[in-house]
């Protein structure tokens, strides 16, 4: 275009005839009404020994018009040039340039253009209109419009049918990753078929286009991703991630297509930590389901290492497996994603049939394996069994959505897990299962509208949302409706909060209507176990049944020594609160030293009280005398023992 407008820009007029006659008609000398009739373009003469050309135009009764030129135009820049001389004949003319002769038709007379500094390696098209300006009134007529097309390496030729081709591309196969396509432009005007954009070179049907990673002039975008159409596709790209190609680690992917099958399932994952090639770009699933059979060594999932980007509408079908009998920090077994790393990353609208196993100490999610950064999880489900491994006394987490976070500022928001969700353990173990997160770790983790429907067991620390807590967390809207159970440590909602310092702890409208069910102590409808200050639980409500052996509690199951929590606007109801001692409505044990404030107090309704299976009727209220560690103690529908302090806000 540059070169185009260049062109018209620096057009110079040149006179060189045999034969010249000068024209000088004013408009006090002229009569005649203009017609454009008069004017017309009669032709060009190419250079005889280069790729210069002279525009030549025709008019008829000159002394009617006090003004003639040529209106030239590229398509993009137009350029009105205006004549001072008209000739009979023209021939060669100026000795040094030569052209083919030209003479006018009778009684009319021919003027010109010289457009010089043509290269011949130049290709381009000019629309040519001839005008003239009538000397009476000034009325402008302009002759009809052709157009001129010089090829490169050729001299120009006139066309008949006059227009600028506007190509529009026609896609017949579209080219993806590593698959080339079939494509052709055609001229919205003239209909004419061209193998490329530049309509340089008509064709009859569509042509070969390159696939897109070959395709130099390709650049990935939120508009114009990689489009992953079939296994070779999928297989290329993971294999340029994973090889740290600069183009496909931040690049913008699409599914157009279910890639492999129960027969033909996809065996390599996108990102690697040979090399730390991570994925960093936008993975859309746009709705498709990738089937795998992945098993590694290190971290694993359909993204293994998630670097910043993001995935978004795509489900996962068939398995993945982490083998390594020996787990570090970054152990880590997801669906959607194996690790995402401390940059942080988004995973949305995903979702997980596969099954996800870990060895012990692997952290296993349905969806995520372990966040390490600044992450958001939205609108994911869990449809897969998840399958951890022993947790023993190191923090790992198996989860139905993810397993553990790991760092600051995780949002779960809207997520469902339908899925089994089980570890395994021993008295050892600090670790955590949960029905939405394993375990959190890092401070200021929110799980916001999630639910749980899938059976969730383990050892300890075992919940039907969040398994263990160490850090500050967030909860707003959680319901649980799958069974829970495990030895000890057991919650409906939160198995257990556990850290020697304080930190803030909000449950907000938790729903459990799930069973839990422990073979040991500290059961509870909401949380299992209390051993951290700071929590408040607001409008929780539960009517799951809750069973263990000792402390176990319909809203609490032990509040641990010199912590502190505020139960506000409790709601206990048509449930049985089984423990052989410590049975209470709303907590089953408050230790000494320990402080529990209760607000918007409710009693219990048509709660089944029992000390080892025998129902027993309960203390009603807030009375703490007799309220004894025996196993003799009476049922409370406040608190099962109470050596500690529980009092109204």
């Amino acid at each position: 275009m540059k070169k185009l407008t260049a062109l018209i820009l620096c057009i110079v007029l040149t006179v060189a005839a045999l034969t010249v006659l000068s024209v000088a008609a004013s408009a006090e000398e002229a009569g005649a009404s203009a017609a454009a009739s008069d004017v017309g373009l009669k032709g060009y003469q190419n250079e005889t020994d280069g790729f210069g050309i002279r525009l030549v135009a025709q008019i008829a009764n000159p002394d009617t018009y006090r003004e003639v030129g040529f209106i030239l135009s590229n398509g993009a820049v137009e350029k009105k040039v205006s004549a001072t001389y008209m000739f009979k004949t023209l021939t060669a003319s100026d000795g040094e340039t030569t052209y083919d002769a030209l003479e006018a038709d009778a009684d009319c007379y021919l003027f010109a253009l010289v457009i010089g500094g043509i290269a011949q390696d130049d290709a381009l098209t000019l629309r040519v209109k001839p005008y003239a300006v009538a000397a009476a009134d000034g009325q402008e007529v302009v002759g009809e419009e052709k157009s001129l097309a010089k090829a490169a390496g050729e001299q120009f030729k006139q066309q008949e049918d006059v227009h600028i081709h506007v190509p529009v591309a026609h896609v017949e196969v579209a080219a993806s990753y590593a698959t080339g396509g079939k494509a052709y432009w055609a001229c919205e005007g003239c209909g004419k078929k061209f193998s490329d954009s530049t309509c340089q070179v008509e064709v009859d049907e569509a042509v070969a286009v390159p696939a897109q990673k070959d395709d130099e002039t390709f650049v990935s975008g939120e508009e114009t991703p990689y489009l992953i159409a079939n296994k070779a596709d999928y297989e290329a790209f993971a294999a340029d991630v994973n090889a740290g190609v600069a183009n496909a680690v931040a690049a913008y992917v699409r599914l157009t297509a279910n890639i492999g099958s129960a027969d033909d399932a996809i065996t390599v994952a996108i990102g690697t930590n040979t090399g730390t090639h991570y994925f960093e770009g936008h993975f859309d699933g746009n709705g498709h389901e990738v089937y795998v059979n992945l098993s590694s060594t290190t971290a694993v999932g359909v993204i293994a290492y998630l670097k910043g980007g993001e995935v978004r509408g795509l489900t996962v079908r068939g398995s993945v497996t982490y083998t390594n009998a020996t787990t570090t920090d970054n152990s880590a077994a997801g669906g959607v994603v194996g690790l995402i790393t401390a940059a942080g990353g988004t995973v949305t609208d995903c979702h997980n049939w596969a099954t996800i196993t870990g060895t012990d100490g692997c952290n296993v999610g349905g969806i995520v394996g372990q966040n390490n950064g600044k992450a958001v999880i939205s609108g994911c489900t869990n449809n897969g069994t998840v399958v951890g491994g022993k947790l023993g006394n190191t923090a790992r987490g198996v989860g139905g959505i993810i397993g553990r976070i790991y760092q600051v500022k995780t949002t779960i928001r809207d997520c469902v897990n339908n899925g089994a969700v089980s570890s395994t353990g021993s008295g050892a173990t600090v670790g955590g299962t949960g029905g939405i997160v394993g375990i959190s770790t890092m401070q200021d983790a929110a799980i916001i509208s999630c639910t749980n429907h899938g059976k969730v067991s383990g050892y300890r620390f075992v919940g039907g949302i969040l398994g263990r807590l160490t850090v500050a967390a967030s909860l707003q809207g959680a319901e649980n409706t799958g069974s829970i159970s495990g030895t000890r440590d057991l919650g409906g909602i939160i198995g257990g909060t556990d850290s020697s310092k304080a930190f803030d702890l909000t449950v907000t409208g938790a729903v459990n209507s799930g069973d839990v069910t422990g073979t040991g102590d500290f059961v509870g409808g909401i949380i299992g176990y209390v051993n951290a200050s700071g929590g408040v639980l607001t409008n929780c409500e539960n009517s799951g049944n809750v069973t263990g052996v000792k402390v176990v509690g319909g809203i609490v199951g032990l509040l641990n020594g010199n912590k502190t929590i505020t139960v506000d606007g409790a709601n206990v109801h048509d449930c049985t609160i089984n423990g052989d001692q410590s049975v209470g409505g709303w907590i089953g044990r408050i230790v000494k030293g320990a402080t529990a404030t209760f607000a918007n107090y409710a009693a219990p309704t048509r709660v089944t009280y029992q000390l080892a299976g025998v129902t027993t009727d309960a203390v009603a209220g807030f009375d703490t005398n007799g309220r004894t560690d025996g196993a003799t103690a009476q049922p409370g529908e406040a608190f099962g023992t109470c050596p500690g302090t529980a009092k109204e806000a």
